[in-house]
């Protein structure tokens, strides 16, 4: 009886402590202790703290002074309502999270307007995603950057920055900052980020496109600069030094001219859409190059919604079947014709000084 008591024991305690060689499991603190913030188990990715029932930043500072069995969190939530002004989270500190440290962070929607360069510094190993957007925030430390040695994708989305300053950064593959505006980008801006790979620059008031920006960025995939007020695309301006770009989108311009070798480093399956634009033209000389870099059957060119001219100065793509396939069949004539079903034995006929 008494080796039968030893087996049922250690069976016990074998199923209470997970099997042999069992981890224990990070644990969240106590919930009293950390109120409004809610911390559960988000199971397999770990912790999750929720604050998204905090008022202010001394609230929040508050929630973080708590005894907690692990400062290791997976991630950190604070959403609120931009329309609730009880809501009064107007600034992070240094030391508002404490100890704690992130793999993601989301503050979506607060009255958030300045950032300290070192609210997140005790996870600067950890952070792979920090996600701003939507927030009031007019000075973000750009500088900070260099110190997170994971952080792989930023989002700053929707807030009132002005200056997007030279970046340092060996890991940065994501950035988002649609919607701050007038935004100003310095020419050097992406010299020190050489993993990026998707750049979303839409609704930023653009007017105009530096020189050399990309082409320290050979990893470059998707580039946005749809919905700003650029007029030209001029040589130089949007060039890599590899062809991996796959999406380029400057769409709902008012662009009236694309230059010559203005647009260098397309992937031959990219789609360049320069849709609702005010072109006209598409002269041999500035757009050849870009046709050249595509190929059927997944390269596409798209400018629906065009004032295009359809006469004999673009008989050297209706007359190339490679040419005149990659646009897409929302693209027109500005007499409505489908460019693709353009009739090449016209062209031939009518326009032989051109061909």
């Amino acid at each position: 009886m008494k080796m039968e008591s030893v087996v049922v024991a250690l069976l016990v305690g074998l199923v209470m402590g997970g099997g042999v060689g069992a981890v224990a499991k990070s644990s969240c603190p106590l919930p009293a202790d950390i109120l409004p913030c809610l911390c559960f188990d988000d199971d397999p990715l770990g912790l999750v703290m929720d604050c998204s029932g905090v008022q202010n930043e001394p609230e929040l500072a508050k929630s973080f002074t708590a005894n907690f069995p692990t400062p290791d969190f997976y991630e950190l939530r604070i959403i609120h309502d931009p329309m609730n002004l009880n809501q009064s989270l107007h600034f992070l500190e240094k030391s508002t999270f404490g100890e704690a440290t992130f793999q993601r962070v989301n503050i979506t929607g607060t009255q958030i307007i300045t950032i300290d360069g070192y609210a997140f510094d005790k996870s600067k190993l950890t952070l792979t995603v920090l996600s701003l957007d939507w927030n009031k925030i007019e000075q973000f430390s750009f500088g900070s950057l260099a110190r997170y040695t994971s952080l792989i994708t930023l989002h700053l989305a929707h807030n009132n920055l002005r200056h997007i300053p030279q970046l340092v950064s060996p890991v940065l593959k994501f950035l988002d900052v649609t919607g701050n505006r007038p935004l100003v980008i310095e020419q050097e801006a992406f010299a020190e980020t050489p993993s990026l790979e998707q750049i979303i620059l839409s609704h930023t008031s653009q007017e105009k496109l530096e020189r050399g920006l990309f082409t320290a960025l050979g990893q470059m995939d998707v580039l946005d600069f749809s919905d700003n007020n650029l007029k030209e695309v001029e040589g130089g301006v949007i060039v890599t030094p590899n062809a991996s770009m796959t999406v380029i989108n400057l769409s709902n311009n008012e662009i009236t001219m694309v230059h010559h070798d203005a647009i260098v480093g397309l992937a031959s399956n990219a789609l360049l859409s320069l849709a609702k634009n005010e072109i006209t033209q598409l002269q041999q000389l500035h757009w050849q190059h870009i046709f050249d870099q595509l190929k059927l059957p997944y390269g596409l060119i798209d400018l629906s919604e065009n004032p295009l001219l359809c006469g004999c100065e673009i008989a050297w793509i209706v007359l190339n079947d490679d040419y005149r396939n990659l646009f897409t069949d929302t693209t027109k004539c500005v007499n409505g014709e489908m460019v693709i079903f353009l009739d090449p034995l016209m062209y031939t006929t009518l326009c032989r000084p051109f061909v």
